[in-house]
């Protein structure tokens, strides 16, 4: 089965969605792991990492992976459609084109910035698990004497 003009579309559109809703985690994730490193120096001990922090660096790294998936799937499409030719031509491109291009291009960062927000919440977690019960803070090691 060919696909339709429709289906195009709507993976053009759901580019920029997913490619939002990664940034958005993204985000989310910075935003948990800094909360994070700020409990355990407020508490000056080490604490484990929330749920949240990896539920959102993984959702934002899955969404960018999807995002960039879903473009070569419109890029197939649009070549299909156009009956082999060049769909990207400057003659050619279209603003559900260029929308999907660009947005592409910012989940390819996210991409990054996921990876590295994943790689924290564990190395976050593993820290903890390999200290847990230590004081985090100098202060709080003497007072425990």
């Amino acid at each position: 089965m060919s696909p339709s003009p429709s289906s195009a579309w709507r993976t053009a559109i759901a580019v920029p969605v997913l490619a939002v809703g990664a940034v958005v985690c993204a985000a989310d994730s910075l935003r948990l792991s800094n909360k994070h490193q700020h409990d355990m120096s407020s508490a000056c001990r080490y604490l484990d990492v929330s749920g949240a922090q990896f539920v959102t660096a993984y959702a934002g790294t899955g969404m960018a992976v999807l995002a960039v998936l879903l473009y070569a799937r419109y890029l197939t499409n649009s070549r299909h459609l156009s009956g082999g030719r060049q769909a990207d031509a400057p003659s050619r491109v279209t603003p559900s084109h260029l929308l999907a291009t660009v947005s592409t291009a910012l989940a390819a960062g996210v991409l990054l910035v996921g990876g590295v927000a994943v790689w924290a919440a564990h190395d976050q977690q593993a820290e903890a698990t390999a200290n847990a019960g230590r004081p985090l803070c100098e202060g709080a090691a003497r007072s425990a004497l």
